[in-house]
């Protein structure tokens, strides 16, 4: 319980703080400052109702006591002052319960402070703030910012994430308790923030991190993708790297594109499951040159119709050539054969367009492009937000995700970002 304070030592607090409101200029101090005043105005006002009715009921008494009035009149006057007495105490109880609960905290607002009924200290509520730090505060002071609860077999909880049960302890209140949902959620918390059933994922604070369940569903279409582009580039690198249809350096950027360094064994590898940051750099360049090449291949095949018989009605129709060599393909025609049909030259060509034949290369990379722009947005779209914890700085509430992150690379794992700005 904090100390009795005077009348007169109220009214020299308010004093006090009315002067280091003039200079004060830490947004936090300023609000923990007004509602301590808040406070000692209410406390003042509680004291002066209370001299205010021991002054009547102490001429009330001598009045009687003049007038010689009935006892049972003075009976009626003490019972009514004794009422009166007992609620002031319920009302002074209240108040110091109110500056005990509130008198070391910060971030308090005014309208908190004064809606009712007036809370006790362990229903008192710290304002959370987004996009700024959260210092760790008493709630989670017996959590251990790496706890991870055991199984049955005696091994840590799988899919919990440093900090995860800390800010749960954070976010928890009296009526609602905060847990970490485990590896098969969508997200990591969901707990209230401003009143709103809010939804989080929560992330150890690093240079680069990557998003769960939500972000490994949301690429798998980009990894399919992703996967038979490079074997593309592979078939092109085997058949052409020493030919005259790509320069030396278009050839070096799809080896970029394909091959990976092992860490430990320094050789190269063909990855088609990952797409590194510095790949993602230069697959614009290789899209813009492989859609330049599709498309003067495609002028020198021309417009010009062949006639030939569709092997499944054995009707006869008139089909481009490149459409007439992908026929041929698939009905398992020999090669010399295609040749002859097709003239060698256009049969090339029609080869080396089949290659090509991607939607990446079809659009000039537009999909792919916009597809990655949008990763981003993901969070948004599912209205989850971010939360990276911190064990020395605590807990940063991120909103508006897609301004603030930025797609970094696609691994077996998921997707990854990196911060615009550092937090």
């Amino acid at each position: 319980m904090g100390r009795k304070l005077t009348h007169k030592n109220l009214e020299e607090g308010v004093k006090t703080i009315d002067e280091k409101l003039k200079t004060e200029t830490n947004t936090k101090k300023v609000r923990t400052l007004k509602t301590r005043r808040r406070i000692y105005l209410k406390r003042l006002n509680t004291t002066q109702k209370k001299a205010n009715s021991n002054t009547k009921e102490m001429e009330e008494k001598k009045e009687n006591s003049d007038s010689n009035t009935n006892t049972s009149s003075n009976s009626n006057s003490n019972s009514n002052s004794n009422n009166s007495v007992v609620n002031n105490k319920k009302e002074n109880s209240n108040v110091d319960a109110l500056a005990n609960a509130f008198g070391s905290k910060v971030g308090i607002t005014v309208k908190e402070v004064i809606a009712a009924p007036i809370p006790s200290p362990a229903e008192a509520v710290v304002e959370i703030l987004t996009n700024k730090w959260n210092p760790w505060t008493d709630k989670s002071k017996d959590v251990p910012f790496n706890y991870k609860p055991k199984t049955k077999k005696g091994t840590d909880e799988s899919g919990i994430g440093d900090g995860e049960y800390k800010v749960a302890a954070e976010l928890s209140t009296d009526i609602d308790k905060v847990k970490p949902l485990g590896q098969n959620s969508r997200w990591d918390l969901q707990f209230k923030l401003n009143n709103q059933t809010t939804k989080a994922d929560v992330k150890k604070l690093e240079n680069e991190f990557r998003l769960g369940v939500i972000g490994k569903s949301s690429i798998r279409i980009i990894q399919k993708e992703i996967h038979t582009f490079i074997y593309k580039c592979f078939d092109l690198y085997n058949n052409y790297k020493d030919t005259e249809e790509f320069t030396k350096e278009q050839i070096k950027s799809l080896e970029k594109i394909m091959f990976s360094i092992d860490k430990e064994t320094k050789q190269l590898l063909l990855r088609t499951d990952e797409i590194s940051k510095t790949k993602f750099i230069i697959l614009p360049e290789v899209l813009k040159f492989l859609h330049a090449k599709q498309e003067k291949l495609k002028e020198k095949l021309g417009i010009e119709k062949i006639d030939m018989y569709d092997p499944i009605t054995g009707n006869k129709k008139y089909v481009s050539k490149q459409h007439a060599y992908k026929v041929y393909l698939a009905d398992n025609t020999p090669i010399e054969e295609i040749k002859n049909k097709l003239e060698n030259k256009t049969y090339d060509i029609c080869r080396l367009l089949d290659i090509l034949d991607h939607p990446y290369v079809n659009d000039n990379g537009e999909d792919i492009i916009k597809k990655i722009n949008n990763l981003k947005n993901i969070l948004e779209n599912e209205k989850i937000l971010l939360i990276f914890v911190d064990e020395k700085k605590g807990y940063y509430i991120m909103t508006n995700t897609s301004e603030k992150i930025i797609f970094t690379r696609i691994t077996q794992d998921g997707v990854k970002f990196e911060f615009v700005n550092k937090i």
